[in-house]
């Protein structure tokens, strides 16, 4: 048997239920950030507070319930129709260093790592199966509140996080925290009305883009805007791969040779249009990523890149497409953007960040997708 097994809890209208069958996924390259797939048992007061239409939340936990924790009634649940084979196949990988780490380790909090991942959502959808007696609920991060609106409001010249907070308030969405640091450089595109075709998200993220930056809400409610593909502040060992594939795709995202072009009003009064790109010259058959800035008052000149910062730029996505998808226990404390280190002699060498994680209860499994990457 695992060592450990996930369960998962929603919390709704104040009440605390189990869940069945329970999906969530962090994913650092889609909007939204976090989404889930839960079940619970029915009663009609979750049913109508879970109803999509009046704006519901959902507080999704999912937990690793370690074996020192469990009672003698959780491990015969757990190996009930185990044969001593099974049991076997089960440990046949693990040595004495693995079974010390993993159940002889002093229950210090201190110590022991953070094991539950909790995640504050909107829910999208609810679907009721009387027969089954069971609410299936479909719910995400903030993103897809900023995508359901439609505003029209004026659009001033100013610091890229003051208008990132501007139009989700005009937008009446609520902002419990935020991190817009990597924005605090650039102003907002030149003055204007936001269209009222145009959703929130989509105005937003046509001016975060082409920055190089990325606009996210965690799972904490909080809002983020950081640099694309960010180098990884820590990484995690995962001592146990059940499976690993090993993928590469010509037509992916990936360049060898970036042109950003900005435009802007000079003190003037004129409009200005500069070019730079990297490297000089570009290579014959180069795949080519087109970068287009609207800088709005510019001032004496455009604030373009510098050669170095191009190069940067082009770096986030020159990785060849080349993508690892690693199965193992679940643990719930991974989240995307950390580096990964596998024990697994079989697996190449590369240089590995998380891209996408997916919690899966009750396989008590976590699948990893890890960004574009390039051979060691």
């Amino acid at each position: 048997m695992p060592v450990s097994m996930l369960t998962a809890t929603a919390y709704v209208a104040g009440e605390s239920v189990p869940c069945g069958s329970t999906r969530v996924v962090l994913d650092e390259g889609w909007a939204p950030h976090v989404a889930a797939q839960l079940t619970i048992p029915y009663t009609p007061e979750r049913a109508a507070a879970l109803d999509p239409r009046t704006g519901a939340r959902v507080l999704v936990e999912v937990s690793r319930r370690w074996h020192g924790g469990l009672t003698l009634g959780d491990l015969s649940e757990a190996w009930e129709g185990m044969t001593l084979a099974d049991l076997s196949a089960e440990w046949v990988s693990y040595t004495l260093a693995d079974l010390t780490v993993l159940w002889g380790a002093p229950w210090d909090a201190g110590w022991w790592p953070p094991d539950t991942l909790t995640a504050d959502l909107g829910v999208r959808e609810r679907t009721i199966d009387y027969a089954a007696a069971t609410i299936s609920v479909r719910a995400a991060s903030d993103e897809l509140l900023a995508q359901d609106a439609r505003i029209v409001m004026s659009r001033p010249v100013e610091a890229l996080p003051t208008r990132i907070l501007a139009v989700l308030a005009a937008a009446s969405i609520t902002v419990t925290a935020h991190d817009l640091a990597a924005a605090a450089p650039f102003v907002s595109m030149a003055a204007a009305e936001v269209e009222l075709t145009q959703s929130v998200w989509d105005f937003l993220v046509a001016q975060v883009t082409p920055l190089g930056l990325r606009l996210w809400c965690d799972e904490t409610r909080t809002w983020r805007c950081t640099v694309a593909d960010v180098a990884p502040t820590a990484s995690v060992a995962l001592p146990r791969v059940t499976s690993c594939t090993d993928s590469i795709d010509r037509d992916g995202d990936w360049h060898d040779a970036i042109v950003w072009t900005g435009r802007g009003i000079n003190d003037d009064g004129i409009s200005i249009v500069d070019t730079r790109h990297y490297p000089d010259p570009i290579p014959a058959g180069a795949r080519v990523q087109y970068v287009e800035v609207d800088y709005g008052q510019a001032g004496a000149a455009l604030p373009m890149p510098s050669t170095d910062e191009l190069a940067q730029r082009l770096a986030l996505s020159s990785a060849r497409e080349r993508v690892l998808t690693i199965t193992a226990p679940a643990d719930p404390t991974i989240r995307p953007g950390v580096g990964l280190v596998t024990g697994a002699p079989s697996l190449p060498a590369m240089d590995t960040v998380a891209a996408r994680v997916e919690l899966d209860v009750p396989a008590d499994t976590i699948t990893i997708t890890t960004r574009s990457t390039t051979e060691a």
